[in-house]
C-alpha cells in the first residue's frame, strides 16, 4: 500500500458528527485556556517545535452497531488505543496506553474513558475492538486517525501547558472542548474479519516546553 493511499483511507475512516473540522478545540477554548492555565502559541518550525514536549489525551466514549461475535447473539467488547507509525499492519497493538473495560452483553457499549500519553512523532491513533472471550479474544474491527494531518491542521490552536503540573488541567479542558469523532470501524489488512459499527472518540493535545 502506498503511503499516499494509506493516508487517504485514515482521512476517510473519520466520518464527522455534526461539523467537525478537524482538529483539537475550538480557537474560543484556546483564548479560555490561554487565560487559565496555558497559553496559545502557533509553532512554525521544527526547531522551535523541538523545545517542547506534545502531549494527547483521547477519549473512547462508546461504540455502536459493532458486530454479533458470539453464539448467543451479542458481544462483550473492550478497546484499546495506541500510537503506531504504520498504517494496515497486521499486527495488533503492542502497548495500548489506554485499554478500556470490557462491557458484558452489549454490541452499544459505553465505556466513557480517557487516558494521557507523549506523542513521539507517530503518525497515527490507532484504535482497536475485541470481544473478551474466555479462550481467545476475537477481533471486531479498528480505526486511525492521522496525527500529523491533525496537528498540522491545528498549530495555531494547540494549548501550552505553563509546566507539568498543570499537563493534565490543560489537557483535560482541551479534551472537554475537542469534537467527537465517528470513526468507521474497518476489517484489518488483508484479512476478511467480519466487522461492524463505530466508535466515538475524541483527542486534544498540548504542549510543554522542556526543561520546566
Amino acid at each position: 500500500m502506498s503511503k499516499t493511499r494509506a493516508l487517504n483511507l485514515a482521512r476517510v475512516a473519520s466520518q464527522p458528527i455534526a461539523q467537525y473540522d478537524p482538529g483539537t478545540m475550538s480557537i474560543s477554548a484556546a483564548i479560555e485556556l490561554n487565560t487559565s492555565l496555558g497559553t496559545t502559541t502557533a509553532i512554525t518550525d521544527d526547531t522551535q517545535r523541538d523545545s517542547y514536549y506534545t502531549f494527547l489525551c483521547v477519549k473512547i466514549h462508546s461504540g455502536s452497531k459493532l458486530v454479533v461475535s458470539d453464539l448467543f447473539g451479542c458481544a462483550d467488547p473492550y478497546a484499546k488505543v495506541g500510537l503506531v507509525h504504520y498504517y494496515a499492519k497486521d499486527k495488533p497493538i503492542k502497548k495500548p496506553f489506554l485499554k478500556t473495560k470490557v462491557i458484558k452483553k452489549n454490541i452499544n457499549p459505553k465505556w466513557r474513558e480517557k487516558a494521557n500519553t507523549e506523542y513521539n512523532d507517530e503518525k497515527f491513533i490507532k484504535f482497536e475492538v475485541w470481544d473478551d472471550d474466555f479462550m481467545i479474544d476475537d477481533f471486531m474491527g479498528e480505526a486511525y486517525i492521522d496525527i500529523q494531518d491533525m496537528l498540522k491542521k491545528n498549530e495555531d490552536s494547540i494549548p501550552i501547558a505553563d509546566n507539568t503540573i498543570h499537563k493534565d488541567q490543560v489537557l483535560a479542558m482541551a479534551l472537554a472542548q475537542a469534537p467527537e469523532i465517528a470513526l468507521t470501524l474497518q476489517s484489518r489488512y488483508r484479512k476478511k474479519d467480519k466487522v461492524s459499527g463505530t466508535i466515538i472518540v475524541a483527542v486534544a493535545f498540548t504542549r510543554i516546553k522542556k526543561n520546566t
